[in-house]
């Protein structure tokens, strides 16, 4: 592994969200088992480390039916983190969790709309490489792999689109269409 420990951190973990975007559901998998399930109050903050282990867990969870269920001890702790704060992450959680379309949607705007503003903050006092800015500023990966969970939870969502996530990328997140092979992009015949 490289990098520093900051970056081993579950709520550092980009790549589970990535594979989730791209159907690659057994590497999302592995990459859910193999993030570390504690948290590090030097390195993350509490309340950005439960998001990301609610949504590994609760993955995990629907792909293995016979699993113990840590769901509900999870939202727990992130209620009692937040105290009386209001959280779209709380709230995106607890609408995944008990299958509620409406939250789940307003709560998922409120994320891409936070991530919006605060990658528009990092663009104007250049915080970020370029290379980032010109790519997750303008598509919410995230996003599109939580439209993925949701359907992989069996939580249906009419909403066509998100600010940051166009049409085309709500209905590929939808789909069960699978992640295209290794060098697909040499391949220059149309589908």
């Amino acid at each position: 592994m490289t990098g520093t420990p900051r970056f081993w951190r579950t709520s550092r973990n980009r790549a589970f969200f990535d594979c989730l975007a791209i159907n690659d559901l057994e590497t999302a998998e592995e990459l859910a088992r193999l993030c570390d399930d504690r948290w590090v109050e030097a390195l993350e903050y509490e309340d950005d480390f439960l998001f990301p282990q609610f949504l590994q867990r609760l993955f995990l969870e629907r792909r293995a039916p016979h699993a113990t269920p840590t769901l509900p001890a999870l939202l727990d702790r992130f209620a009692r983190v937040i105290g009386e704060e209001e959280s779209p992450f709380y709230s995106l959680c607890q609408a995944l969790h008990a299958a509620t379309p409406a939250l789940f949607e307003s709560s998922l705007e409120a994320i891409v709309q936070r991530r919006a503003t605060n990658y528009a903050r990092a663009a104007h006092f250049n915080d970020l490489p370029p290379l980032l800015l010109h790519t997750e500023r303008y598509i919410d990966v995230q996003a599109v792999a939580i439209i993925r969970l949701a359907r992989e939870s069996g939580l249906a969502s009419s909403r066509q689109e998100y600010s940051r996530v166009p049409g085309e990328l709500c209905e590929l997140a939808r789909s069960r269409q699978t992640f295209p092979p290794p060098h697909a992009w040499r391949d220059l015949t149309p589908p």
